[in-house]
């Protein structure tokens, strides 16, 4: 994929209700292939980003553990090998900076000076 130029749209809780097996995220960064998260509001239950972010970070550990208790019914001595657990600034770059650059845009970055896209809410208390 990455030699063709291909970006990948992750959205874990989709892929955990649709997909017959999750996505090889940790392969894919580790290929350096272009990744941005998303919430996919359709196929999920909530569309905000951090839980995209934990819902990858919980798919990822996830398919370790299954890794590792693979390797441990095969009866392997060893269980070491490359981990596919992604930690969470993986899932903030993929949030934020990765979906940028899977959209070929230039901006994402967390940096002194850049411009910064948020929208801050303050719900009134409601008096009873």
């Amino acid at each position: 994929m990455r030699s063709l130029g291909s970006a990948i749209a992750h959205c874990p809780l989709s892929n955990a209700y649709f997909s017959h097996q999750p996505f090889p995220l940790r392969e894919a960064l580790d290929a350096n292939v272009k990744v941005g998260l998303g919430s996919d509001v359709a196929g999920g239950y909530q569309i905000d980003m951090m839980t995209a972010m934990r819902q990858a970070v919980i798919t990822s550990r996830t398919r370790e553990g299954s890794r590792v208790e693979t390797s441990i019914a095969r009866g392997d001595a060893s269980t070491s090998g490359a981990s596919l657990a992604v930690h969470w600034t993986d899932t903030l770059f993929l949030a934020t900076r990765g979906g940028a650059e899977a959209l070929g845009l230039r901006g994402g970055h967390f940096v002194a000076g850049a411009s910064f896209d948020a929208q801050l809410s303050t719900l009134a208390k409601i008096a009873a």
